[in-house]
């Protein structure tokens, strides 16, 4: 998928500059422009679908998540539902009791352009929640883990029974055990302070 992507880029990059080598100098003819305007929309076409085409392949690379390339009208009808389900839960987090150490709400606003078709960073909804799942940390399950609402994490949305069609066994696996793990890390919420401490105190060692 990155090879062809980067072909077709490259074929655009080519096309727009021969065009605009047409025209040395002074305002280009009527036609000429509108010729450079059809290929300078192929060119950003093409770089946009480039740029996808990596971030799927940093997906796979660093998660082990394979993209799906196509998805049945059904199927495209289920990743929406979930997409919106996912936004509910988005809405959730920020609801939640702002913590002593927070000045304002949570807002986790990579996650949500990740699920908001048209955002920079949007994936399918299996794909956003896979990129969720196979992270070895994220911010969301921290504050929800200092909030006491496990109920209300990605892991505990694949665990519902409600999303069996779009998520696999081994997603479900792995779910599973990071709800486990955050379950008792919730039960002592002074390991999570100590692990932001722990954290802070390495980043200021590195900095020094």
């Amino acid at each position: 998928m990155v090879r062809q992507a980067r072909a077709a880029h490259d074929e655009a990059t080519a096309r727009f500059q021969e065009i605009n080598e047409a025209n040395p100098g002074g305002s280009p003819r009527p036609d000429l422009m509108a010729r450079l305007q059809e290929a300078a929309a192929t060119q950003r076409s093409a770089r946009a679908a480039l740029a996808k085409a990596l971030d799927q392949l940093n997906d796979f690379l660093l998660y082990g998540i394979i993209p799906e390339t196509s998805a049945p009208a059904a199927n495209r009808d289920r990743e929406r539902e979930l997409e919106a389900a996912l936004f509910g839960l988005y809405k959730a987090w920020a609801r939640l009791p702002v913590p002593p150490n927070r000045l304002r709400p949570f807002f986790a606003e990579k996650f949500r352009q990740m699920i908001v078709p048209g955002c920079k960073l949007y994936k399918r909804g299996p794909e956003a929640v896979r990129h969720i799942l196979y992270r070895s940390k994220t911010n969301v399950l921290a504050h929800l883990v200092e909030n006491q609402r496990l109920d209300l994490s990605v892991e505990a949305l694949v665990l519902s029974g409600e999303w069996d069609d779009l998520f696999n066994a081994k997603d479900r696996k792995v779910a599973a055990e990071k709800l486990e793990e955050a379950a008792q890390t919730e039960g002592h919420p002074e390991k999570s302070a100590d692990q932001r401490t722990d954290k802070a105190q390495s980043a200021n060692a590195h900095s020094a």
